[in-house]
């Protein structure tokens, strides 16, 4: 264990954390492999293995959901092995233990990661159907607007405490997704969807997020972010979809089509992605 990476008494914010994480992820890259015959069976696979991470690292901004997993699984085992973080440790950092001191977005990823458990990749649509929104038509479609107290009802009514396991997978996708991810989104993009869109409503300063689901569009008012933010995402996506070239890849693995658009192109950032038939790799 690095002399820079300590036990979880040291987990003191998340920002913290966050740092401490992408220093030893940096420093496992850098660090030659084991004295001893370079063809030596552990050494060879510690090598294949840092190929595949750098290779995560460059794609996982951009929805490449082995690329997610993983790095995911890489930070869990950080937390484990290297902080070996205990409920307590966790609870500091994601009020768990304080319900009430919870952020809408800490309910939100709470009641998600349990409808996935549930669900699979449908547990988005349970979960904004079960919220009771607010129906609307707009030009011919169903559209549903999803605000904070629609999640925060459905947390305090159907959420379960969750054990160690839960807080701890929990906390991995929320170090996850604001030092590599998709941000407040990067939990939606692994839904079945067939739309997924942020970006600023005409004569609106906030960004609004929106998810399309069989043909329901659902804006969630509750996910708003500042423009940063969305233009933080947009430059992941962007970098993680590059290919050798420098050209922008229209197109992930499963189908997803992705399009970015944002200055000098347009005024604001955005981005737009459509996965056809609601096709998802991983169910």
């Amino acid at each position: 264990m690095s002399n820079q990476i300590r036990t979880n008494q040291d987990v003191m914010n998340m920002e913290m954390l966050k740092e401490g994480i992408s220093h030893r992820i940096h420093e496992f890259l850098v660090t030659k492999s084991e004295d001893g015959n370079p063809e030596d069976l552990k050494n060879k696979m510690t090598e294949d293995f840092k190929i595949m991470l750098r290779m995560a690292l460059r794609e996982c901004g951009g929805g490449n959901t082995q690329a997610k997993n993983l790095i995911r699984e890489f930070i869990r085992k950080i937390l484990l092995d290297d902080y070996q973080i205990r409920s307590d440790a966790i609870d500091n950092l994601i009020l768990f233990h304080d319900p009430a001191d919870l952020t809408v977005l800490d309910r939100f990823e709470i009641l998600l990661y349990q409808y996935r458990l549930k669900f699979g990749t449908d547990g988005l649509e349970k979960l904004l159907c079960r919220c009771n929104p607010r129906h609307h038509d707009h030009q011919g479609k169903e559209m549903f607007d999803i605000a904070a107290q629609d999640i925060n009802a459905l947390f305090f009514r159907e959420s379960e405490q969750p054990d160690y396991l839960d807080k701890l997978g929990i906390l991995t996708q929320r170090i996850f997704e604001e030092s590599l991810g998709c941000g407040c989104v990067d939990l939606l993009w692994d839904m079945r969807l067939s739309v997924l869109m942020a970006g600023a409503a005409p004569g609106e300063s906030k960004i609004s997020v929106w998810v399309e689901i069989e043909d329901r569009t659902f804006r969630l008012s509750f996910l708003q972010m500042e423009a940063e933010e969305l233009e933080k995402i947009c430059r992941r996506i962007i970098k993680s979809m590059k290919d050798e070239s420098g050209r922008l890849k229209k197109e992930l693995p499963d189908h997803t089509s992705v399009t970015v658009k944002g200055p000098p192109t347009t005024e604001d950032w955005m981005f737009f992605i459509h996965r056809p038939d609601n096709f998802l790799s991983e169910k």
